[in-house]
This record gives C-alpha cells, sequence and structure tokens, in this order.
C-alpha cells in the first residue's frame, strides 16, 4: 500500500512541476520518497529515482545548492547498489543523474566535474545504442558545457553526431533536428563564424515555424 501511495504522490509531483507549483510538487516528492525508503530501503532504484525528481524540483527553484546534493545522494545510492543496479529502468536512472549532476556543476561553473559526469552519461546512454536518441541527447549535454567552457570545435562535433543521429531518428524538419540546428548556429556564432551560424539558425526557426505557427514564442 505505502508504495502504491508513492506512485500517487509522484504522479502528483511531476503534475504539480508541470504547472509551476514547485513548492507543492517538493513536498509531494519528499512524501513520496519518505514511503518508498520506509519499504524499500534507502538503497534502491525508487528511492534514487524520486531523488531526481527532487533534483529537479530543485533545480526549476533555482536552488542549485541543494540540487546538487540531492543528485550526489542519488549518485550514491546507485554507485552502492552496484551489480544489482542492472536493466533500462537502471540505466534511464543513471543516465538521468548523470546529465543532472552535469548540468548542476555546469552552472556552478565546475567545468571538469560536469565533464566527468556528462562523459559518464554518454557511456550509459551508448548502451541504448551508438545510434540511439538517449545517445544523441547525452552528446548534445556534452556539447552545451563545451560551448560554455569555449571549447567551441568538441561542441559543434558534437552537436553534428547529435543532428545526424536524431535526422535518421525523427526526420529532417523535426523539432528535435531545429534544437540541434539552433545549437549549431548558436556555437558558430559564439566563435565568431555568424556567416556559417546564418544557415543553421533559419533552419531552426524555419522548422520552429513549421510546427508551432508563427505566433509560438519558441518559433
Amino acid at each position: 500500500m505505502s508504495t502504491e501511495r508513492a506512485i500517487e504522490l509522484q504522479e502528483l509531483a511531476w503534475s504539480l512541476q508541470a504547472q509551476g507549483e514547485l513548492e507543492q510538487a517538493f513536498q509531494a516528492a519528499s512524501e513520496a520518497l519518505i514511503l518508498i525508503e520506509a519499504s524499500e530501503g534507502a538503497l534502491s532504484l525508487d528511492a534514487a529515482n524520486l531523488l531526481n525528481d527532487l533534483v529537479e524540483i530543485e533545480r526549476d527553484r533555482e536552488r542549485h545548492a541543494a540540487a546538487l546534493v540531492l543528485a550526489e545522494k542519488a549518485l550514491s545510492v546507485e554507485d552502492a547498489l552496484g551489480q544489482e543496479h542492472a536493466g533500462e529502468d537502471a540505466a534511464r536512472i543513471c543516465l538521468k543523474t548523470a546529465t543532472l549532476l552535469g548540468e548542476l556543476h555546469r552552472i556552478k561553473g565546475n567545468y571538469l566535474e560536469a565533464e566527468a559526469h556528462l562523459l559518464r552519461g554518454l557511456a550509459t546512454a551508448r548502451e541504448f545504442g551508438v545510434d540511439s536518441s538517449e545517445a544523441a541527447g547525452a552528446e548534445n549535454d556534452l556539447a552545451v558545457l563545451y560551448k560554455y567552457w569555449g571549447r567551441f570545435e568538441q561542441a559543434l562535433a558534437l552537436y553534428s553526431s547529435a543532428l545526424e543521429k536524431v535526422r535518421a531518428i525523427h526526420g529532417d524538419d523535426s523539432l528535435e533536428s531545429a534544437t540541434l540546428f539552433h545549437n549549431i548556429g548558436g556555437v558558430l556564432h559564439s566563435r565568431g563564424d555568424f556567416a556559417a551560424a546564418e544557415q543553421p539558425a533559419r533552419k531552426a526557426w524555419d522548422i520552429s515555424r513549421q510546427h508551432l505557427g508563427e505566433d509560438e514564442p519558441r518559433a
């Protein structure tokens, strides 16, 4: 019964987070975590998953230090589980933790730490296939870090690799492709290649307008 209630609370937390009700979302996810730890113990996949939910809520509240503590706790749970921590669900949870840790360390300016976590995430993502959407997402996340770091050539190579995967999966004119065209234009602009940046940026704009309409802020 406590596990079922925890699932209900987790789903409630997702809904509240989507609505921007972040304090209530945090309370619901925290209560779910207490129930899971009471029924399964602190070292469980479900506990790590809920910790990741709490990390995302704290990140959205821009409480980055608190989010980082929770993300490190999730990682410690995953590391403690070791070989027991296997399978697709486990891989997805580990990937999410690595991605969140990479993002939080990037925000704090800890680029070396961010790189280590994102490389770990990329290795996990490739378990789903070297050409998978998970691998493309992990490449994009690492490229974002390299752009902030000023490592533009590495960022561009990763964005291009991710775009190739995404175009194969979703198509050339998908919103997923538009995001990567936008990112490629951004890194070209950042390194001073303004003329080269125009084509992918325009491509991203055209795709977004096609899918979302001209009145949509993202278009």
